[in-house]
């Protein structure tokens, strides 16, 4: 029997919600159990405790001060209105669940629209991320700045998705938003040199098979639209290091460096306690 102009038209309707469903289960069934543990590790105990006294908040300010990372506090604001301590145990992990699905449905969103990745690609990658164990402390309070960082970028990649179609007034005031999303998910550092591997990736996704006059004539379009995200990262730095600079036992802390022997070691501190535990697990998994 064949199906009906309407009955195709609401199936292609549902069509985008399946993909949702599919990542927001996904992500749901390695990270529910979650919400389930009442326990508080690494440096959570620590910063749980800040909360709760009286000079904690100016404590834990005057330590990221020191570090230069002063606009951490802004993500650690919202859970000073929770005095229970369980309660925002439970808050911390529940955001950190759902801000990291959430950053796989931004992801899935930014491949299909930026980069245009077929579809069912874009969910499979999604449901990937959002399964994914790689933050095994998801949750944890003190890494909650973490995982709220690399939602920020990538909601900032969704929403230049949509810029072009914006005008006027409205498409000014998201532009500053978006610039302001990704200041504040600087505060990741590392999120500054994903920034530009990122822009290069979709960059390159959008080519396909196009000459070298077409990149190039794309790369500067691209240029004269977006200068100001292009120059986000080093002002973002340079603002850093000019009114929250790093302090006494933390002088070097993140400095940049181009020294042939620290990325080395650097690259092989990473492949030792990361990528090699990793793969180790991948492939002694009977699932794999």
């Amino acid at each position: 029997m064949p199906i009906s102009h309407t009955a195709a038209g609401s199936l292609h309707m549902r069509s985008p919600y399946k993909g949702v469903l599919i990542v927001v289960v996904c992500g749901l069934a390695a990270h529910a159990m979650l919400l389930a543990t009442d326990y508080v590790v690494w440096d959570g105990w620590w910063q749980f405790a800040d909360i709760t006294w009286e000079e904690g908040p100016v404590v834990t300010q005057t330590h990221l001060a020191e570090v230069g990372r002063s606009l951490d506090s802004a993500y650690y604001f919202p859970f000073r209105f929770v005095e229970n301590f369980a309660s925002r145990v439970w808050l911390s992990k529940a955001l950190g669940a759902v801000l990291w699905i959430a950053t796989a449905l931004l992801m899935t969103q930014v491949l299909k629209r930026a980069a245009r990745v077929p579809s069912d690609a874009a969910i499979a990658i999604g449901a990937l991320v959002a399964s994914s164990s790689v933050f095994a402390m998801l949750g944890e309070y003190s890494l909650w700045m973490y995982t709220s960082a690399v939602f920020l970028f990538w909601l900032g990649w969704a929403g230049l998705t949509v810029l072009s179609s914006w005008k006027g007034a409205p498409a000014f005031g998201l532009r500053c938003l978006l610039l302001a999303t990704f200041f504040l998910s600087f505060s990741l550092n590392s999120l500054l040199v994903a920034y530009y591997a990122v822009a290069c990736a979709l960059f390159a996704l959008r080519l396909r098979s196009w000459n070298w006059l077409e990149i190039a004539n794309e790369g500067m379009r691209c240029i004269r639209r977006f200068p100001d995200f292009l120059l986000l990262p080093p002002v973002f730095w340079l603002w850093k290091k000019v009114f929250h600079p790093s302090t006494g036992a933390y002088a070097d802390y993140n400095t940049p460096s181009f020294s042939i022997e620290h990325l080395a070691n650097g690259f092989a501190q990473m492949y030792r306690q990361m990528i090699a535990p990793l793969a180790f697990e991948i492939a002694s998994s009977p699932l794999w």
